[in-house]
């Protein structure tokens, strides 16, 4: 009876946690599903009477309520291209560090360092450079800023992944004539791919949710969701058009979400994988 009251408890906050984690989400899907009178409602509506799709088409218009199908695309590419340059740079440098020790512990801790620096202080001469060589408001100079913050922290992720793999198995591999580069790739790669999707994500959620140099670096042609969405003027006479924003809020979720249910089968061993053991 003991075991089953504690198992029944369990159950209730694990339920009573989902709830708490998914209300907010249903709340915001249920506001861009409702009309405006039905969301300043009080009491308020648990469902909308009447629901419409209008706050989700403003998304891809060019008013004051929309446009925002440009800047998404651009927040996709630069967080993409700057996860893969970030994941492609960062497992040759944690290989490097976890196998051969390269420039011992003191470069090591100098890449951890570049992820200590707060970022607003490099917004300026980052600024500065970025200008001189032509890339203000250009996709570029934000892959380039991301993957460079973003080199660290996958660094030192994947190194406690490459940490973990057993050093015989690529002496196995040398003794039958690998190379290095191809035991790397071939062998001990395929062992932390739940790694590098954790690394992964994580990289790509950083990136997408950038706000401060994507704010700085662009203008029109560049800009990302983010600085997109900060600056959309929803105020209707009667107050703010909460609809609207809630479109754009799910909007701006929903690249994370998809990417995440991809390489969610590797994601919970790859949280443990690479754990400090004690």
């Amino acid at each position: 009876m003991k075991i089953n009251a504690q198992r029944y408890v369990i159950y209730l906050l694990q339920i009573f946690t989902a709830i708490m984690f998914t209300f907010p989400l249903y709340w915001l899907f249920k506001t861009a599903c409702s009309e405006r009178l039905e969301i300043i409602t009080y009491p308020p509506l648990f469902f909308p009477e009447h629901p419409i799709l209008d706050n989700f088409m403003l998304f891809f218009q060019p008013t004051r309520y929309g446009g925002a199908f440009d800047p998404m695309v651009n927040s996709v590419i630069t967080a993409g291209m700057s996860t893969i340059f970030t994941i492609f740079l960062s497992v040759f440098m944690a290989y490097s560090f976890s196998r051969f020790k390269t420039g011992g512990d003191n470069l090591s801790f100098f890449v951890l360092t570049i992820r200590m620096m707060p970022p607003i202080a490099a917004v300026i001469p980052l600024f500065l450079v970025m200008k001189n060589v032509g890339l203000l408001d250009n996709l570029a100079s934000l892959i380039i800023i991301y993957t460079v913050f973003n080199i660290p922290f996958a660094v030192w992720m994947l190194k406690g992944f490459f940490d973990d793999i057993p050093v015989a198995i690529e002496e196995s591999a040398y003794i039958d004539g690998a190379s290095k580069l191809k035991t790397l790739l071939r062998i001990t790669m395929p062992l932390v791919v739940q790694g590098l999707a954790v690394t992964a994500i994580f990289s790509f959620i950083f990136s997408w949710n950038e706000f401060l140099f994507a704010f700085i670096m662009t203008r029109e042609a560049a800009r990302t969701l983010p600085v997109h969405l900060s600056g959309m003027h929803i105020e209707s006479p009667h107050g703010i058009d909460w609809g609207p924003i809630s479109a754009a809020a799910i909007f701006a979720s929903v690249p994370v979400f998809a990417m995440a249910m991809i390489i969610r089968r590797h994601i919970v061993r790859g949280l443990t994988l690479g754990a400090v053991k004690g």
